[in-house]
């Protein structure tokens, strides 16, 4: 069974998606109520997501380059992305490789809970400039964007729920 809201696998006679929380019903009845409803706890459900990404920053000495430090920072809000559009956020990133993978590691906080994701990028074309956006996809689903606005490369789903 799946979930009428995040499309989560629901196993038959829970009450409430274990993702998301919606109550789990056979199907939904296409009623306005029934969609009113629906979409509400959707919108309050991304209103409540921010995705994060894990940013380095290094020191240059005599001896060489060595790891400074590293910080969080937001890349995007759930409730901005729409399917099938990237959201560029303000973050510019160096060159990224294009001769090997590259991992990103993300952080998706969800109200009070938090949990952190690494993202690999397979070698492949190089890309003119390094940015970093979200592109919207399915109901709590999206991609991460490294690129340009026209020039990009995507990363596999990530579901913004656990």
């Amino acid at each position: 069974m799946e979930c009428n809201c995040c499309h989560a696998a629901v196993a038959e006679g829970v009450a409430k998606c274990p993702s998301c929380g919606f109550p789990v019903l056979a199907a939904g009845d296409g009623s306005p109520e029934y969609n009113r409803i629906l979409t509400e706890f959707r919108s309050k459900r991304l209103s409540q997501i921010i995705i994060e990404m894990q940013v380095y920053s290094y020191e240059v000495s005599s001896s060489g380059v060595s790891e400074a430090g590293s910080a969080w920072h937001t890349v995007g809000l759930a409730s901005a992305l729409k399917a099938g559009e990237v959201v560029w956020s303000d973050l510019d990133c160096e060159a990224l490789p294009s001769d090997r993978s590259f991992t990103v590691r993300l952080r998706i906080r969800n109200g009070g809970t938090q949990r952190e994701q690494a993202v690999t990028f397979s070698p492949g074309r190089t890309v003119s400039r390094s940015c970093i956006g979200l592109a919207g996809e399915d109901v709590f689903t999206f991609r991460l964007a490294v690129g340009s606005k026209d020039d990009y490369i995507l990363s596999d789903t990530i579901r913004m729920l656990s």
